[in-house]
C-alpha cells in the first residue's frame, strides 16, 4: 500500500515538474507577446514590357491602340490621412498601364470621374493625378508617396495646366490662390507662378510637407476626359543626366505609387486619394541580331562559347551572386520602436535601418555589440549576421527624454536552442532526482523488511 502511494506521489511530482517546465518554456518564449516578427508585405506587381512604339504626345495619345495590348493593374486607392484637410469622398481605384521603348517611359492612369473640372478659382478646384517613384530602388517604409528620409520623384499632372499648355485655354481665374492648408482661407491675392511649359509639375519630396518644384521640368503629360473617365499619359526619358534629382528608370523592379484628385469633391493639396506601393517589373529590351552576331564573333575569336549559347546550355543553373542583406526598417519615436519585436533566422545577414520621427535616437543591440543612431532626416544603418541564436534586447542609446530607459525592443534569432536545452536539462534532472528518490526509498523499505 505504501509502495503504491509512493509511486503515485512520485509520478504526480514528475508530471507537475514536466507541466511546469512546459508552461515556463511557453511563458518565457511568449513573454513579450506572440512575436510575429516583421511581416514582408507583398505589393501588387505590374509588368512593364518593352515595345518599340514611341508615342507622340498629341490629343490621341491616351487612346492609342498600344494601350489595349498592355497588361493592366487596377490599383486600390485609400484616403490620404497623414495631413489635413482629409478627403471627403474616395476615388476607388486607378487603372494603370505602362511600357517603354528603350528610350522613353510611358505610363497611363485611368479612373472614373463623373465631371471634368479644369478650372481653378475660389472654391473651385481642378482634377489631377500623380505618379511617385523613390530615387532609391526600394520603396520608402513610411509616409506613402512623400517618402521618409529619402527622396521621392513626384510627377503631378493637373487638368487646368493641361488645358493651358496644350489647348491655350485660360485655365485659372485672375483670383487664383494655391489653396494650401492652413492658409487657404486667408489667401486673397494672386500667387505668382512661372508660366507652365508642361501639364506635369516635376517635384521632389523627402517627407510630408517637403514637396519642392524642380528647376528642370523633364516630364510630359497629356490627359483627356470622355464618358465619365479620365485618361492621363506620362512620358519621360528613362535615363537623364541628373541622377541626384531624377529617378533613373531601367530594367528590373521599380516601386511606384499613385494619387488622384477629384475637383468636384474639393480635393486639393493633401486632400486626395492615394495608393500603396506598386512594383513595376520593367522588361529589358531584347538583344538585337547585330549584338548576337558580334557576341558570337567575339566568342569565336577568344575561343569561348557565346554567352547566349552558354546560357541556353546552363538554363536553370543559377550563378553565384554576392549575398544581399535583408533590410528591416525600425521607426523610432519617443518612447518606442516600431516594430518592437523582430524575428530573424539563424545565420541571416540583416541590415537594420533606423529612422527617427522626432529627436535623435540610438539603437544598441545587446549580445551583438552593434549600434547606430538616427535623427530626423538622417537614417542610421548597421549590418550584421545573426549568428547567435536566442532572444536579445535592443534599446535606445541616446538620451531622448524622461522615459528613455523604457525604450526597449526585442530581437529573436531562431532557433532559441540555449533556452530550450536548459529547460530540457532542468526537466530531465528533476525526473532523474524524483526517480532516484523513489528507488532509494524502495530499497530502504526492502532492507527494513
Amino acid at each position: 500500500m505504501n509502495r503504491r502511494r509512493t509511486l503515485i506521489v512520485v509520478g504526480l511530482v514528475a508530471l507537475s515538474i514536466v507541466v511546469f517546465g512546459a508552461l515556463a518554456s511557453y511563458g518565457w518564449w511568449h513573454r513579450y507577446g506572440p512575436g510575429p516578427g516583421v511581416a514582408v508585405q507583398a505589393f501588387p506587381r505590374l509588368g512593364v514590357p518593352y515595345l518599340p512604339r514611341p508615342l507622340e504626345m498629341d490629343d490621341r495619345v491616351a487612346a492609342a491602340p498600344v494601350w489595349a495590348e498592355l497588361p493592366s493593374l487596377d490599383v486600390r486607392m485609400m484616403h490620404q490621412v497623414t495631413e489635413t484637410p482629409w478627403p471627403t469622398e474616395l476615388i476607388a481605384q486607378v487603372r494603370v498601364r505602362a511600357f517603354h521603348d528603350g528610350r522613353d517611359f510611358y505610363c497611363r492612369l485611368e479612373w472614373a470621374d463623373a465631371q471634368a473640372n479644369i478650372m481653378t478659382a475660389p472654391g473651385q478646384f481642378t482634377d489631377a493625378c500623380a505618379l511617385a517613384m523613390p530615387l532609391a530602388n526600394g520603396p520608402p517604409s513610411q509616409s506613402i508617396m512623400m517618402g521618409f528620409s529619402s527622396l521621392v520623384n513626384f510627377w503631378h499632372w493637373r487638368a487646368d495646366l493641361d488645358a493651358e499648355v496644350w489647348n491655350g485655354a485660360a485655365a485659372s481665374s485672375p483670383a487664383y490662390t494655391d489653396h494650401l492648408n492652413p492658409f487657404e482661407d486667408k489667401e486673397v491675392l494672386a500667387v505668382t507662378t512661372p508660366k507652365p511649359t508642361t501639364a506635369v509639375t516635376d517635384m521632389l519630396a523627402a517627407r510630408p510637407g517637403s514637396l519642392t518644384r524642380k528647376d528642370r521640368q523633364a516630364v510630359l503629360g497629356r490627359g483627356g476626359w470622355r464618358d465619365g473617365r479620365w485618361c492621363v499619359v506620362f512620358k519621360r526619358a528613362m535615363r537623364t543626366d541628373d541622377s541626384q534629382t531624377d529617378v533613373q528608370i531601367q530594367p528590373g523592379l521599380r516601386a511606384a505609387a499613385f494619387a488622384a484628385w477629384n475637383g468636384q469633391n474639393k480635393d486639393r493639396g493633401a486632400r486626395k486619394s492615394i495608393s500603396d506601393w506598386v512594383i513595376l517589373d520593367i522588361a529589358a529590351p531584347p538583344a538585337s541580331p547585330a549584338d548576337s552576331r558580334a557576341e558570337s564573333r567575339t566568342a569565336r575569336s577568344a575561343g569561348r562559347i557565346p554567352a547566349s549559347l552558354l546560357g541556353g546550355l546552363l538554363a536553370g543553373v543559377s550563378t553565384a551572386e554576392p549575398e544581399r542583406p535583408r533590410e528591416i526598417t525600425i521607426v523610432a519615436k519617443r518612447f518606442e520602436f516600431n516594430p518592437s519585436t523582430i524575428t530573424l533566422r539563424h545565420g541571416e545577414l540583416v541590415t537594420l535601418r533606423l529612422e527617427s520621427l522626432d529627436v535623435t535616437h540610438g539603437l544598441y543591440l545587446d549580445g551583438y555589440d552593434v549600434q547606430t543612431k538616427a535623427r530626423p532626416g538622417v537614417v542610421g544603418k548597421v549590418t550584421f549576421r545573426a549568428d547567435k541564436p536566442g532572444r536579445f534586447s535592443f534599446r535606445c542609446s541616446e538620451t531622448c527624454g524622461e522615459f528613455h530607459p523604457y525604450m526597449i525592443g526585442y530581437l529573436s534569432v531562431t532557433p532559441n536552442s540555449p533556452f530550450h536545452v536548459m529547460v530540457l536539462i532542468i526537466i530531465a534532472t528533476a525526473v532523474l532526482v524524483a526517480a532516484g528518490m523513489f528507488i532509494i526509498r524502495l530499497r530502504r523499505k526492502r532492507t527494513a523488511a
